[in-house]
């Protein structure tokens, strides 16, 4: 670190002979100096430079340029004559190799006095060490009227002052920036940036110096807002930060539809492909980020002005919901809205934040991040989401949320009691509401057909979980932005966001074209099943289901939902009450049952018996008995099991008389019961396990035995399934809320893990089993083209692991896709209602297609509003580079020249993105008709710019050395289109040129 203690102004330091720290200063004080006349002295007690003036009788120096060159080789050859200074202090010079400057290692510190010009070639500390010492600042003989400001003086130094009053400790420009690109990058903190750098300079901390880690957090704070104010632009407007617009610091995603800046001028007519100009939105809440409860009044710098919202007027509307409960509807227990209204932390005031960011794209939106107070409570939500979508002018908006189905409800009553400023026209703007694709998975199946994007017309393959990637970089931001008072804390965030959106915005270079890819590949492959498909079907069937479809588009509320499945499942309970009729029905003939056990009870009670069998065997295996207590406990379910196998043998003796050969004895019966065959492991000899022969003289107990074994896998398939979801949200739940919260919860957690898993594996058992009979029973029957053969690689879902592949190539389970059991009754289903039966499938394959031939589409616009709308940046630019922002000259020129590097850079962008794409959309056989052409458009400055000048670009961050050495320069092609009424303004949006 760098940074210099600095004392009050000195007219003049030269004298003749020794200085107190041992360094011959002998200049000369006859010599009436030019004001950029520089010599060197050794004030306090560390030589530096200073700027001063002094008489000669030589003649002045031409420029200002010419005094800074004598000024640092005269430093350069002091520092390799004087042997004694090198010994006395430890200076020792070093090539720095940046940019042809040259720099100092100082080991004990830095004196010097500071001009009030600066200067462009100045002598730079630019490895990073803590330096102590004292400075002076000096007056200009040119205006001696004129007391410079001393902020002014250091800044023009590339040194920022900790304080603006009183300055005594500064931090160099690169320092500050090195730091922030660090910390966006590797979220490094203030603490450990800093006293990285005192390891550097002193790992023994033999010197007694105060700490400067305040002065560097207040330092670098306001380094980084004006940072962001200058990066919007701010300093080229003449409203100055006063004039800055809510918001108007975020940085915004190019490639969504923005009104007037990348959309074509009619494009409320687009009819069809209307869906092109859709905003999709991604909103949730995290609760990593929170904010202890500091008591303490921080003042925000850029209040509202970036991604959060304004606090006083956000806090204004909170408190009107002091209580505020939500009533869940929905299948699956959301955590989001059991503990909205609960969820607190002791101790802090703040338990999370609430983003929204552009659900395609996944910047960040602006003003679209709020603190939570509680959990995530629809108040807190619904400000935040209507504030980002203020001022929105398009005609339809996609808002993905985890909760959608419930939040979507009573929306339009609850957006009349926000402020009017920010309520949305639901006649001009319509709001769709769906759930992520990913966190689909985990709800019932009403909300898995109403609020999926797989089947909203216009969304493409548009997922809605960007979010958690935003949420995985901010994570580790947790533990140092809880520390943190309320201003500080948004500042910070709104930094990070800001960052991750640069780095987004960039990466639409790759990003978009591999989508695109994709999509076109795709789109043929389902396009191919789906025809095959259709082939199978009437043109009547395949109209009526078009309608069926358009109708529930149309209005779903008064229509029937055509992807949901009928209800034809059959459950093992359905087959009971269907034999028990079955029963009744001969009984009522006067048919006569051999037992009073009728056939299907002793087959359902056999079926029963079986399971009994596996359930006792899985406790013995999974149990180590070792107390007594245990083992007569097993003695006690043994003895009862054999009792009631021994009750069902005697119906088992009257319906299947073949097998009273092959029964074995139990354990009770046998004298000698340790020979014996324990309860659990003993053969029921039901008919799937009887021989061919034997089975070929029981026809009727075979064929209930099989509808028995069918309903029996299908129970076991629903199992797996409803343990699986209850599974699915327990591992959510415990990463959201249990991670590192003590040993309790997670042990309840894992209890309840192991019992889930447990009832998978007796399911799994129970499938396995109902299968290899059906096996038996019926080998080629309907059913085994319907249940499959299940694997342990099967049991999975409802959504993607992590280890699984991407989401986009993610195939689930066909435990979750296997066709139902139809009810069989008196009569066979004819073609009609075959057809029918199968129109989910139908219905979803071509949503399938529909889908992806829209993301082909979406990503083709996404392109075309990427380029246009860094186009239009760049012509914002150009224009503020013009505006009379600044009356001072030296200021203005900077400004300026940092206006049209931004409106350079943002060019350069769109031409690279131009060049990227183009080859890719021709490989596909688009044709956008691009035309490439070379653009000149002046770099709005002199060819020759002062040293003076030159100084104020550098503190502004306008690196402008190869635009100043020439005074044009060509863009190698930007996009044009050939019909420009497709366009917002034509060509003019985007291109650039010398006006």
């Amino acid at each position: 670190m760098q940074h210099t203690q600095l004392s009050t102004p000195k007219p003049t330091v030269a004298s003749e002979g020794l200085s107190k720290n041992g360094f011959n200063t002998t200049q000369s004080d006859e010599r009436q100096a030019d004001p950029g006349t520089t010599s060197f002295s050794g004030p306090a007690s560390v030589p530096g430079f200073t700027f001063e003036t002094s008489s000669s009788s030589k003649p002045p120096l031409q420029s200002f340029t010419e005094a800074v060159k004598m000024a640092e080789e005269r430093m350069k050859q002091k520092i390799r004559d004087d042997n004694r200074f090198n010994k006395a202090f430890n200076i020792t010079p070093m090539a720095t190799g940046g940019k042809g400057r040259s720099g100092i290692s100082a080991a004990s510190g830095l004196g010097g006095e500071v001009s009030m010009a600066g200067c462009g070639q100045q002598t730079f500390l630019d490895e990073l060490l803590r330096h102590d010492g004292h400075g002076d600042y000096l007056g200009d003989s040119r205006a001696p009227a004129e007391e410079v400001d001393k902020t002014i003086q250091l800044l023009r130094s590339s040194l920022f002052p900790a304080t603006l009053t009183r300055p005594q400790t500064v931090f160099t420009f690169e320092m500050l920036d090195s730091f922030h690109k660090l910390t966006l990058e590797a979220k490094t903190t203030v603490y450990d940036y800093y006293h990285t750098i005192i390891r550097r300079t002193d790992a023994l901390e033999l010197s007694t110096i105060p700490s400067r880690c305040n002065d560097f957090h207040r330092a670098f704070r306001l380094w980084r807002v004006l940072l962001m104010l200058k990066r919007a632009g701010r300093g080229n407007d003449p409203t100055g930060v006063s004039g800055t617009q809510e918001g108007e610091l975020t940085i915004e995603c190019p490639a969504c539809p923005h009104p007037t800046k990348n959309l074509p001028n009619n494009w409320e007519a687009g009819g069809a492909l209307l869906f092109l100009y859709t905003l999709f939105l991604a909103v949730d809440a995290n609760f990593k980020l929170k904010g202890k409860a500091r008591k303490i009044k921080d003042v925000e710098l850029v209040p509202g002005m970036g991604c959060f919202v304004e606090e006083n007027a956000y806090q204004s509307h909170l408190i009107q919901y002091v209580d505020e409960g939500e009533i869940n509807t929905c299948l699956s227990e959301h955590d989001a809205i059991v503990r909205a209204a609960v969820r607190c932390t002791p101790g802090y005031d703040v338990t999370g934040a609430g983003l929204v960011i552009c659900s395609r794209h996944g910047l960040v939106r602006r003003n679209g991040a709020g603190d939570l107070q509680k959990g995530e409570r629809y108040s807190n939500m619904d400000y935040i989401i209507f504030c980002t979508l203020a001022g929105v002018a398009l005609a339809r908006i996609v808002i993905t949320y985890d909760i959608a189905c419930q939040w979507s409800k009573n929306l339009p009553k609850r957006m009349e009691k926000l402020p009017e400023q920010i309520q949305v026209d639901l006649e001009k703007t319509r709001i769709a509401a769906a759930v992520p694709s990913w966190h689909i998975n985990g709800h019932g199946s009403d909300c898995q057909t109403n609020y999926a994007l797989a089947y909203l017309v216009g969304s493409g393959r548009t997922c809605g979980d960007e979010i958690e990637s935003t949420w995985s970089q901010t994570n580790v931001l947790g533990a140092s932005v809880r520390e943190m008072a309320s201003g500080g804390r948004h500042e910070s965030l709104n930094d990070h966001f800001n960052g991750s959106n640069l780095r987004k915005m960039v990466g639409l270079r790759s990003l978009l074209p591999k989508k695109l890819r994709e999509a076109a590949e795709m789109k043929e492959q389902h396009q191919t099943a789906f025809t095959k498909l259709s082939a199978t079907f009437s043109d009547e069937v395949k109209t009526e289901w078009v309608n069926m479809v358009s109708q529930w588009e149309s209005d779903p509320r008064k229509h029937p939902n055509p992807y949901e499945d009928s209800k034809m499942d059959t459950t093992l309970q359905d087959v009971r009450l269907q034999m028990a009729k079955e029963d009744a029905e001969e009984a009522a003939r006067g048919a006569i049952s051999a037992h009073q056990t009728s056939i299907s009870s002793f087959l359902i009670t056999g079926i029963e018996l079986e399971e009994q069998q596996r359930t006792l065997n899985h406790q013995i295996k999974g149990n180590r008995l070792t107390t007594s207590k245990q083992k007569a406990d097993l003695e006690d379910k043994r003895a009862g099991l054999a009792r009631r196998i021994n009750q069902w043998r005697e119906a088992q003796l009257v319906y299947t008389p073949c097998v009273a050969g092959q029964l074995p004895s139990t354990r009770s019966d046998n004298a000698e019961g340790d020979q014996s065959v324990t309860p659990e492991n003993l053969p029921l000899c039901l008919p799937s396990s009887l021989p061919s022969s034997l089975r070929a003289t029981i026809p009727i107990l075979i064929k209930k035995e099989k509808k028995l074994r069918e309903a029996q896998c299908d129970d076991a398939l629903g199992e797996i399934r409803c343990q699986r979801r209850i599974l699915t949200g327990l591992v959510q739940f415990k990463k959201l809320n249990l991670a590192g919260q003590g040993n309790k919860p997670n042990t309840r957690v894992h209890s309840l893990y192991n019992r889930i898993q447990t009832k998978i594996a007796k399911a799994d058992m129970r499938y396995q089993a109902a299968r290899a009979a059906l096996c038996i029973l019926d080998p080629e029957g309907e059913w085994s083209s319907r249940l499959q053969v299940l694997k342990p690689g099967d049991i999975r879902g409802p959504g993607k692991d992590p280890e699984d592949v991407s989401n986009g190539r993610f195939i689930m389970s066909w435990i979750w896709l296997v066709p139902r059991a139809r009810s069989e009754g008196p009569d066979e289903l004819n073609g009609e209602d075959l057809d029918r039966s199968l129109r989910v499938e139908w219905v979803k394959a071509r949503a399938r297609v529909q889908r992806w031939e829209e993301e082909y589409l979406l990503v083709q616009e996404e392109m075309r509003r990427s380029v246009v709308y860094l186009g239009w940046k760049a012509n914002w630019w150009n224009v503020h580079a013009a505006l009379p922002a600044f009356k001072a000259d030296d200021v203005a020129h900077g400004v300026s020249a940092y206006a049209t590097k931004q409106a350079a850079l943002c060019s350069q962008l769109a031409t690279r993105f131009s060049q990227v794409w183009e080859p890719v959309l021709k490989d596909l056989g688009l044709n956008p008709q691009w035309q490439l052409k070379a653009t000149t458009i002046s770099a709005h400055q002199p060819a020759a710019v002062s040293g003076h000048s030159r100084s104020v670009m550098d503190d502004l961050g306008a690196d402008l050395e190869e635009i100043a050495s020439d005074d044009e320069f060509n863009l190698e092609s930007v996009w044009d289109w050939d019909d420009e009424s497709e366009m917002g303004g034509g060509n003019d949006d985007f291109e650039l040129d010398d006006e």
